[in-house]
C-alpha cells in the first residue's frame, strides 16, 4: 500500500496546497513538519481565476517573508514536483492547476484535507467535492462539522477526525505577545475590524448573507467621522471579484479606489491575505457578515456585531454563536452606529459570560483533545507513517 511504501522512505515530501494565503492553516503545523528530518514540507500557492496577479504575489511574499518554503504555481499547466502527501486547504480541486486535480493523481500520493473555515452555514455543497471521497485523512474543526459532513457526504466521512483549527492555535498561547500597527488619531481609540463577505447578491438565494452592497458607503463615512475609532477593513478574498462582476463597482480599479480611500484615512487601513491573528488579538471588536469568522473571532473572547439580512442560512452551530452575538440588520445604519458606541466604545458587553460558556461547550478543541490542533494533525500523519 501507499502508506507502507512511505514508511520505508528516508524523506517524505509533504505539500500544502491552497489558492489564497487567507486559508493558510498556520506556521505552527508547517514548522512541525519542517523540524522533523523525515519530512520535507512545501507550500504550493496556486492562482485561481478570481485572484489578481498582484494579490497572488502579495500572498506569496507573505509566505516567503516568514521563511517558509513556498512555490508559486500561477500557470494552470505548470509542472510541479511529485509529492508523497498533499494537504489541501480548500476542497475545490477543479480550480487548481492540473497537477493537483484528481485526474492527475496516482496511487503513490496520499491526499489529506484541513477545512479552511468553520462550518456555520446550512449549505451542503462542499460535501459533493471529490476530495471528501478520495482523502486519506480529513481534519474537522468541530464535532458539529464532522456530523454535518457525515450526513451529507454520499459515503460518509469515515476517515474524518476532529482536530480543531490549527490557524487559531496561536490564540491559545498565553505567552504570545501580539502586536499590530493600528492607525490611531487618539491613543485610546477603539480598535474595530470590519470583515465584509463576498455573498452580496442574488436576493432570492437562502445561501447569501453578505451586506456590503448596502453599507459599504456608510461604513466608510462612519469611520471617517469618528476619530475615536480605529479600523482595519478585512474583505473576503472573493469580494473584489464578485463586486466587479455583479456591477457594484464598474471596474477593478474602482474597487481598488474604494479600498484606497480607506487607507487614506488617518484612522483606518485595509488588510488582505493571511496572518490576521495579530489583528484579532489586538482588536476591541469585530463587525462582520461572514461565515467562518463568526466562529473564528470567538477565540479572542471579544464582542462581535453581526450584520444580518432577511435570510439566515446557518446551521445549529452558527445559530448558537449568533445567539451570543450582537445582531443588527446590515441596512439599519442607526442601529449599527448605536451598537458600535454601546458595545465597542462604551464597553457594555452583557453577552460576555454567555460567549465563554458556548466557547467551552462547542469550540474549545484544546480542552477536548488535550493538545493544539497542529500537534493533533501532525501526530495523526506522522504516527501512521511511523515517523
Amino acid at each position: 500500500t501507499t502508506v507502507a511504501e512511505l514508511k520505508r522512505k528516508d524523506r517524505i515530501k509533504v505539500a500544502f496546497v491552497t489558492d489564497h494565503a487567507a486559508t493558510w492553516c498556520g506556521d505552527k503545523l508547517y514548522n512541525m513538519f519542517a523540524n522533523n528530518p523525515r519530512f520535507e514540507p512545501t507550500i504550493f500557492l496556486c492562482r485561481s481565476e478570481e485572484s489578481t496577479l498582484d494579490d497572488s504575489r502579495h500572498d506569496f511574499e507573505q509566505f516567503k517573508s516568514r521563511g517558509l518554503n513556498a512555490v508559486a504555481v500561477f500557470d494552470e499547466n505548470e509542472e510541479t514536483e511529485p509529492q508523497d502527501v498533499i494537504i489541501f486547504l480548500r476542497p475545490y480541486t477543479d480550480i487548481l492547476p492540473k497537477n493537483f486535480r484528481p485526474a492527475a493523481m496516482t496511487p503513490q500520493t496520499l491526499w489529506a484535507h484541513i477545512l479552511y473555515g468553520f462550518k456555520v452555514s446550512s449549505m451542503d455543497f462542499d460535501a459533493t467535492q471529490p476530495l471528501y471521497r478520495l482523502a486519506w485523512k480529513i481534519f474537522f474543526e468541530t464535532v458539529a462539522a464532522l456530523k454535518f459532513f457525515d450526513k451529507h457526504c454520499a459515503i460518509g466521512v469515515h476517515r474524518g477526525v476532529v482536530s480543531g483549527y490549527p490557524r487559531l492555535d496561536v490564540l491559545f498561547d498565553a505567552a504570545k505577545q501580539f502586536s499590530f500597527p493600528w492607525k490611531m488619531t487618539r491613543p485610546d481609540a477603539t480598535k474595530i475590524i470590519w470583515a465584509p463577505h463576498w455573498t452580496i447578491f442574488d436576493e432570492d438565494s437562502p445561501y447569501y448573507y453578505g451586506t456590503f452592497q448596502h453599507n459599504f458607503r456608510f461604513m466608510y463615512e462612519f469611520a471617517k467621522s469618528h476619530p475615536e475609532t480605529s479600523w482595519v477593513v478585512k474583505p473576503h478574498p472573493r469580494l473584489a471579484f464578485i463586486a466587479v462582476k455583479k456591477g457594484l463597482f464598474e471596474s477593478a480599479e474602482a474597487y481598488e479606489d474604494y479600498l484606497q480611500a480607506w487607507n487614506d484615512l488617518p484612522n483606518a487601513q485595509v488588510f488582505t491575505g493571511g496572518y490576521y491573528h495579530d489583528i484579532f488579538a489586538t482588536s476591541d471588536g469585530m463587525i462582520q457578515d461572514s461565515g467562518s469568522f463568526l466562529a473564528e473571532y470567538q477565540y479572542t473572547h471579544k464582542p462581535m456585531i453581526y450584520l444580518t439580512r432577511d435570510e439566515r442560512p446557518f446551521n445549529e452551530l452558527g445559530k448558537r454563536i449568533l445567539d451570543v452575538s450582537y445582531c443588527v440588520d446590515g441596512r439599519d445604519f442607526d442601529g449599527i452606529a448605536a451598537l458600535i458606541r454601546k458595545v465597542f466604545v462604551d464597553g457594555n458587553d452583557p453577552l460576555k459570560d454567555a460567549r465563554q460558556k458556548l466557547f467551552d461547550e462547542l469550540l474549545n478543541y484544546v480542552k477536548r483533545n488535550g493538545m493544539f490542533a497542529s500537534e493533533f494533525i501532525f501526530r495523526a500523519i506522522a504516527d501512521e507513517l511511523e515517523v
